[in-house]
């Protein structure tokens, strides 16, 4: 079960991420300029699992794009030296964010491309007292944020 690192990117970065949705983006920027410390780098979208088979006919190109976008998919991946540390931002994040967090924590085990143990992280901007005392059972950071009214710009 390959894991398919993105573009390695400065952890002062303050781009849009590659594939990030607009809410998750929204979080994202009011949340990481306030989390320390800062990683030694990020990876945006990591692709994590084997996706589904791609069809018979493919060509290796077209296999390669069809594992791409049939692989479940990290939001951020941030590294540092002894550990790193599984990002999920989630507007309005109900359950279904655990089972998320679940399955990516054990497919990048499975294929860990660092070979550092892993650390969970959740973050949203409702809180839900059921997932956050979910997340704490499962070891999962849970993170609500307040979203400041900003512009959405590339």
């Amino acid at each position: 079960m390959p894991t398919r690192l993105s573009q390695r990117f400065p952890p002062d970065y303050t781009g849009w991420p590659p594939a990030m949705a607009p809410q998750d983006f929204r979080i994202w920027r009011a949340w990481y300029p306030k989390f320390q410390p800062h990683p030694e780098a990020i990876y945006f979208d990591v692709g994590v699992g084997a996706g589904r088979p791609a069809p018979e006919t493919a060509t290796p190109e077209q296999r390669k794009y069809w594992l791409r976008v049939t692989q479940k998919r990290i939001d951020a991946l941030l590294i540092y030296p002894d550990h790193m540390r599984l990002i999920e931002m989630r507007h309005d994040a109900t359950i279904n964010a655990l089972g998320r967090l679940l399955t990516y924590k054990a497919l990048l085990e499975s294929d860990n491309p660092f070979a550092l143990p892993i650390k969970v992280y959740l973050i949203t901007d409702n809180h839900d007292r059921d997932l956050a005392a979910l997340c704490a059972r499962h070891r999962i950071h849970y993170t609500v944020i307040d979203l400041p009214d900003l512009e959405l710009e590339a």
